[in-house]
Order: C-alpha cells, then sequence, then structure tokens
C-alpha cells in the first residue's frame, strides 16, 4: 500500500516537473503617461435683470388692456390665420 501511495507521489512529481517552462523574462519597461493639456473652464455666473412683481403685473396689465393699435381678432399685430410664427415671435420680441 505504501509502495503504491509512494510511486503515485513520484510520478506526480516527475509529471508536474517536466511540464512546459515559460522561457520569456519579463523585462521593465518605462511607461510615459500622457500629459493634461486641457484648460479647466470654471463656470461664472450671469446676472439676470428681474423685475419686481409689482412691475411685472403691471406690464402683464398694460399689455392686456392696450392692443397695440388693432382691432380685434388682432392682437399686438398678430392676427390669427394670417400672422406667421416668425412674424409673431419677432413681434414678441420687441415688446
Amino acid at each position: 500500500m505504501w509502495k503504491r501511495i509512494f510511486i503515485l507521489i513520484l510520478v506526480f512529481v516527475i509529471l508536474v516537473g517536466c511540464g512546459a517552462q515559460n522561457d520569456i523574462a519579463a523585462t521593465p519597461t518605462s511607461i510615459s503617461l500622457p500629459t493634461s493639456t486641457q484648460q479647466v473652464l470654471k463656470p461664472t455666473l450671469t446676472l439676470v435683470a428681474t423685475l419686481s412683481l409689482e412691475n411685472q403685473l403691471e406690464i402683464f396689465t398694460r399689455l392686456l388692456e392696450e392692443d397695440g393699435e388693432c382691432k380685434l381678432p388682432c392682437w399686438w399685430g398678430i392676427i390669427p390665420s394670417q400672422t406667421t410664427r416668425e412674424e409673431a415671435v419677432k413681434i414678441f420680441e420687441s415688446l
């Protein structure tokens, strides 16, 4: 029994020792890391002029009450089914 175990261990050691060996040697190489050339932009705050609530209500009320000198269905120069979208945008941008 001991003889069989000894032979099995001996065969195992021989087989493992005769395995393929790696002939590749590790050689150190230098790696150059990329450098950052981008400029980091910091966000800036843009102040937006705002109206007080009273001023907003006053302007809104005036726009509703005044008609821009045109009769219904015209409203501030916008006539339904006649005024194009681009024309309406220009009108509102000028207000």
